[in-house]
């Protein structure tokens, strides 16, 4: 669906090959959406501080990115990561989408113990997609953000006991945890 704020109206473009929700959206500089992780289905609890969660079996593994020319969509293929839901999504000023952390499958609502710590890197001009650096912990529910000097971070939603920032190399090949900005408590689903 397009949102269009001259009018306040969402008018239905294109569908997803895939229909889903909890996934990444990553708009890139020609004005392409790179769709990343999901599920195809949810239940709704309202009494639960979290009221909506993925079910169990229903994650999607299937990349896919909309053409803003012709609003269709096209599968590029199997995020080599697996399925991933509360995964975060950045693209960089390197012209690199880093897809990272998330988590595989529901074991059951509100567990996020099974977080993983596996990235995916896809280039913006090739749409090709590959591994990228592993978290040095698991991460759900966080969010990735770059500073002006290129240096990439993940913040939050660490499944853990330390709840560090990470700092990606410049390059995006490895990742590292720094002995600052520990939060407190745990940030699962901490989005910023």
């Amino acid at each position: 669906s397009i949102f269009d704020p001259g009018t306040g109206t969402i008018a239905t473009q294109s569908q997803l090959n895939t229909p889903r929700l909890f996934h990444t959206a990553t708009l890139l500089n020609d004005g392409s959406v790179l769709i990343v992780g999901g599920s195809t289905s949810a239940t709704l609890n309202p009494s639960e501080p979290f009221p909506i969660v993925p079910d169990a079996g229903t994650l999607v593994q299937q990349i896919e990115v909309i053409n803003p020319d012709t609003f269709m969509s096209t599968i590029l293929g199997d995020d080599a990561g697996g399925p991933r839901v509360f995964h975060s999504a950045l693209k960089t000023s390197s012209g690199q989408i880093l897809i990272s952390g998330g988590i595989q499958s529901v074991v059951s609502p509100f567990n996020l113990s099974n977080a993983t710590t596996s990235t995916l890197l896809c280039d913006e001009t090739t749409l090709v997609c590959q591994l990228g650096p592993v978290l040095a912990q698991p991460r759900a529910g966080h969010t990735l953000f770059e500073m002006e000097n290129g240096l990439v971070f993940a913040w939050g939603g660490s499944v853990g006991t330390s709840y560090q920032i990470e700092r990606f190399d410049p390059t995006l090949t490895t990742s590292s945890l720094l002995n600052v900005a520990a939060m407190a408590e745990d940030r699962n689903l901490f989005f910023a």
